[in-house]
C-alpha cells in the first residue's frame, strides 16, 4: 500500500516536471515572433493623438527577422530606421547589424519595470542601455560608442550641409515621478502635482568634426544662405548636469585649426523638447588661415560684415557670439559681444 503509493506520487511529480520543462520550450521555439516584430514597427511608426487615433510619426523602420535570445530576450537582425524631418532634404539614418533587447519578467510582475539593450552598428559603431522604472522613478543609462555622424546623415536632418565626425556618448538619468505637491490644490477640486524632475549627466564628445562641404548651403537669417567651404572644428566636448530639470552646460570647448567653438548656460526640460526653454551663450572663432583660404571664404565673410546683426556680435578679438534664448519651437540667437562664457 505505502509502495503504491509513493510510486503514484512518484509518477505525477515526474509529469509536473515534464510539464514544466517542456511547456516553456515550446513556448520558446514556437512564439510568434513575426506578429511580435510587425507589433514594434507599428508602435514605432504610429503614435495615438488626442482623439484616440493613430497618426505617423514620419519614422519609417524595418526589421529584418527577431529570434528569441537567451530566456528573456530577443534579437533583431538588420535594423534599419529612417526619419524625415518636415521642411528639409536631409533624413536621420540608422542601420543596425544586430540589436539584443531582454527584459526581467520577475521584476515586471513585482512592478519594477527593467530591460536592457545592446546594437552594433552595420559599419562602425556601438550602444548599450539599461532602464529601470518603478512607481517612484525611471532610471536610464545609455552609451554609445563611435557612431558616424556622416553616414547617420546627422548634418543634413539639422542644418542642411553634412557633418562628419564620431561620436562617444554617456548619459545617466533618474526622473522622479510626478508626484502630489505638498501644499493646498489648484482651485480645480484636484490636487497640483510637480512635474518629473530629470536628475544626473550627459557627456558628449564627438571627435574629427568636420562641417560642411562647399557645396550646401547654410541657411543664415536675413542674408538666405551661404555655402562654407569644409570646416574642421576638431574634438567636440559637451557637458551636461542635469539638477531639478535644469540642465546646467558646462563651457563646452573644441580644439580646430578652422573654428573653435564654446558654449555655457542653461536649458530648462520640459515635457517635451519643444517646451524646453533655452538661456545659452555660444562662441565661435574662425582661424585666419581659414577666412583667407580660399576666394569663397574671403567674399563670404566680406558678406557677412554687412549684416548689422552679425556685426554687433564681434568681440574684439575677432569672435561671434550670441545668445540664445527661446524654447524648442522657437529658438532665437540674438548678439552678445560684451558677455562672458
Amino acid at each position: 500500500m505505502g509502495k503504491d503509493w509513493f510510486r503514484t506520487l512518484l509518477r505525477a511529480s515526474g509529469y509536473v516536471l515534464f510539464l514544466a520543462i517542456v511547456f516553456p520550450v515550446f513556448i520558446y521555439f514556437t512564439f510568434p515572433y513575426d506578429r511580435v516584430r510587425d507589433a514594434v514597427v507599428q508602435q514605432l511608426e504610429t503614435r495615438v493623438n488626442a482623439d484616440g487615433q493613430r497618426v505617423p510619426t514620419g519614422l519609417k523602420v524595418s526589421i529584418g527577422d527577431l529570434q528569441p535570445y537567451w530566456l528573456w530576450g530577443v534579437r533583431m537582425n538588420d535594423v534599419r530606421a529612417r526619419l524625415k524631418r518636415e521642411g528639409r532634404e536631409g533624413t536621420l539614418k540608422m542601420s543596425l547589424k544586430k540589436l539584443h533587447v531582454s527584459v526581467n519578467p520577475l521584476m515586471w510582475l513585482l512592478g519594477v519595470r527593467k530591460g536592457t539593450a545592446e546594437g552594433t552598428f552595420r559599419k562602425q559603431g556601438t550602444l548599450h542601455a539599461r532602464f529601470s522604472r518603478s512607481s517612484e522613478e525611471t532610471q536610464i543609462w545609455f552609451s554609445a560608442d563611435k557612431l558616424d555622424l556622416g553616414k547617420m546623415g546627422v548634418g543634413e536632418y539639422l542644418l542642411g550641409p553634412p557633418i562628419q565626425g564620431l561620436l562617444t556618448a554617456n548619459v545617466e538619468l533618474t526622473v522622479r515621478s510626478a508626484t502630489e505637491a505638498s501644499e493646498g490644490d489648484s482651485g480645480t477640486g484636484e490636487k497640483d502635482r510637480e512635474p518629473e524632475t530629470p536628475e544626473g549627466t550627459i557627456d558628449i564628445r564627438v571627435s574629427g568634426l568636420v562641417v560642411g562641404d562647399g557645396e550646401t548651403a547654410v541657411p543664415v537669417p536675413k542674408l538666405g544662405g551661404i555655402t562654407p567651404d569644409a570646416t574642421t572644428i576638431g574634438d567636440l566636448n559637451i557637458g551636461l548636469r542635469m539638477e531639478k530639470g535644469v540642465a546646467h552646460m558646462d563651457p563646452c570647448s573644441s580644439t580646430g585649426e578652422d573654428l573653435t567653438l564654446g558654449c555655457s548656460g542653461t536649458i530648462r526640460m520640459g515635457p517635451r523638447f519643444s517646451d524646453a526653454r533655452f538661456n545659452l551663450l555660444a562662441r565661435m572663432k574662425f582661424s585666419e588661415a581659414y577666412k583667407d583660404g580660399s576666394a569663397r571664404t574671403r567674399s563670404m565673410f566680406s558678406l557677412v560684415g554687412f549684416s548689422p546683426q552679425i556685426k554687433r556680435a564681434e568681440t574684439k578679438d575677432g569672435a561671434y557670439q550670441f545668445r540664445v534664448t527661446g524654447t524648442g519651437k522657437d529658438v532665437r540667437a540674438t548678439p552678445a559681444a560684451n558677455s562672458r562664457l
